[in-house]
């Protein structure tokens, strides 16, 4: 959902994202109203898990909220309020039990471990996303993947 970039997609920019996974030709309306009703006949025939990774404002999610055969699982930096939603603050990891999550999961990355976990800022899944990385791909030298990763921010 790109919450920190400073121009994220907006609710309408996802909808099409999902109704086209569920319909791949389908015509996309221009019209806002037209979209949304077709959003949720997309989803409504379904049970399912819909995901809002790094949400950005209730602008952006409120819209999305799915049909009540659908669990709604959202993530965001900032405080976001939908009613009837259950909110739960998970404040970041701190830097011991961050680095001691990403040896977990990848041991060899000791030389760049400080600078990583800085860069995920205690995020629990992005310490395992890049942990797994590391786990897959052994032979990536850490210090040279947090340059290129401190580079793309």
């Amino acid at each position: 959902m790109q919450g920190e970039h400073p121009d994220p997609p907006s609710a309408e920019d996802i909808m099409r994202r999902i109704i086209l996974r569920f319909h791949p030709s389908q015509y996309l309306p221009a019209d806002n109203k037209k979209l949304a009703k077709l959003y949720r006949a997309a989803l409504k025939p379904h049970k399912g898990i819909l995901i809002l990774d790094n949400a950005s404002s209730t602008k952006q999610v409120k819209p999305l909220a799915p049909p009540s055969s659908w669990l709604l699982i959202m993530t965001s930096v900032k405080p976001i309020s939908i009613p009837s939603m259950v909110a739960i603050v998970l404040e970041p990891m701190d830097n011991l039990e961050a680095q001691t999550l990403l040896t977990r999961w990848a041991a060899g990355i000791s030389p760049a471990i400080t600078e990583i976990t800085r860069i995920c800022k205690g995020i629990p899944l992005a310490l395992e996303i890049i942990g797994k990385l590391f786990t897959i791909n052994s032979t990536m030298a850490p210090d040279y993947f947090a340059k290129k990763l401190t580079e793309v921010r």
